[in-house]
């Protein structure tokens, strides 16, 4: 009798207790005050320029959002705010990793932002997969970092091995036609990769690379690859370079009086802060964008005077992307009415998420393909070009600005 009187006890304890603490999901969900986000970006380093510009792209995603009111979870029945912990990882792969464990396993964010660059961005998803933290990369592009059937990592910047593809076709339809092509090549995940898919697509297409040289990413001084280019002379000149190297090329080729037919340089003659250190010195150069957008087109321009709102000068790339990655995940996350990051991912790879700045007809589309998995099929990148003072895209000729000057004159003394 005593056991029996004892039973009942307990059960009407643990029964009055779920009445009291709450038992569903709604309940428990309920005290949930915030989605929080983290991530880091090379905010020193080298490659804090560009660091720079994407965290001023993200910043405006985080204004705007929490100025709508934050994003609506089903599961919660409100709209959260949202907010942003951002570290920086000396554009440091190792780093970036350590970083990436940090703030999943301490800070406990419910999504993450990807660093910059390839070999960071390899690094940081390595630790984001094996959380299951979904990520879009905004600019870390390697093949390889997309051939690893990852779940959760996803790039909406296109592959890097595909990058100059605008670029090639460019050379291919010049009139007279150049032959001979020289390449420099920055000893880095991206660069190589590039360079690889870039180098073997102009030789199976009539080109001759009379030189190939690979160069340490902090290089200092160039002359002696400049002065080796020079001696050959070469028509066209391929510099995958980053932001630094881009500025040295820029400076030592014009003192070294080297200047071909055609001048390429990556993450340099395609960002403001190019031109304006070197102003007529960048006239003619040719670089890329890894996606058009028409500057016409009405959601481009209003999003440049809302970035210019702020101070800074428009950068169609490291602005664009990093403001459509974080919408991506904003639209899965309230089409899917959860914070699981597992259901939010499942959208993301089937599902065309409209309202993008970057892409075809502004939708990204993480189809499978090949061995590739999470990369958006409706980027194309464009060969541009500085032109009196401005950026134009002067390849391919669907979305062409203007004609390529070619071949280039000398440097004005």
């Amino acid at each position: 009798m005593r056991a029996k009187l004892m039973f009942g006890f307990v059960v009407g304890l643990v029964i009055t207790s779920l009445c009291i603490v709450g038992y569903t999901p709604q309940v428990q969900a309920a005290k949930k005050t915030e989605i929080l986000f983290g991530g880091s970006l090379g905010i020193s380093g080298k490659f804090a320029e560009t660091g720079r510009l994407i965290e001023q792209g993200m910043k405006l995603w985080f204004e705007e959002t929490n100025a709508a009111g934050g994003i609506y979870v089903k599961e919660y029945g409100a709209k959260l705010p949202v907010r942003w912990i951002l570290y920086d990882d000396n554009s440091d792969p190792a780093t970036g990793a350590k970083l990436y464990e940090k703030l999943i396993t301490r800070d406990k964010v419910d999504f993450v932002t990807l660093p910059y660059s390839s070999g960071i961005v390899f690094a940081a998803t390595t630790v984001t997969e094996k959380y299951k933290k979904v990520g879009i990369s905004h600019t870390g592009s390697s093949d390889k970092i997309f051939i690893r059937g990852f779940d959760y990592c996803f790039n909406h910047i296109g592959l890097a091995s595909q990058h100059l593809a605008g670029v090639a076709g460019l050379l291919k339809n010049l009139e007279p036609r150049p032959k001979t092509i020289a390449m420099a090549v920055i000893q880095e995940l991206y660069t190589l990769t590039v360079a690889e898919t870039f180098r073997k697509t102009v030789q199976d297409t009539g080109f001759e690379v009379i030189l190939y040289n690979e160069i340490p990413s902090e290089i200092k001084d160039a002359s002696s690859v400049i002065n080796k280019m020079k001696a050959l002379g070469p028509d066209v000149f391929v510099g995958l370079t980053r932001s630094p190297s881009a500025a040295l090329f820029g400076k030592q080729m014009k003192a070294l009086d080297f200047r071909p037919k055609l001048i390429y340089l990556n993450e340099g003659p395609e960002m403001q802060w190019y031109l304006d250190e070197f102003g007529e010195d960048a006239e003619g150069i040719v670089s890329r964008f890894l996606s058009y957008a028409n500057p016409e087109d009405p959601m481009i321009s209003d999003f440049t005077k809302r970035v210019e709102a702020k101070g800074v000068l428009f950068n169609e790339i490291y602005h664009s992307h990093p403001y459509d990655c974080l919408e991506i995940i904003r639209q899965a996350i309230e089409a899917t009415g959860t914070l699981d990051n597992t259901k939010v991912a499942e959208y993301i790879s089937t599902h065309e998420i409209p309202g993008m700045l970057m892409g075809k007809d502004h939708k990204a589309n993480f189809k499978a393909f090949g061995d590739y998995k999470g990369v958006n099929v409706n980027l194309s990148a464009v060969a541009t070009q500085v032109q009196n003072g401005k950026i134009v895209v002067v390849w391919p000729e669907w979305c062409q600005e203007a004609k390529p000057w070619y071949p280039l004159k000398p440097w004005k003394k």
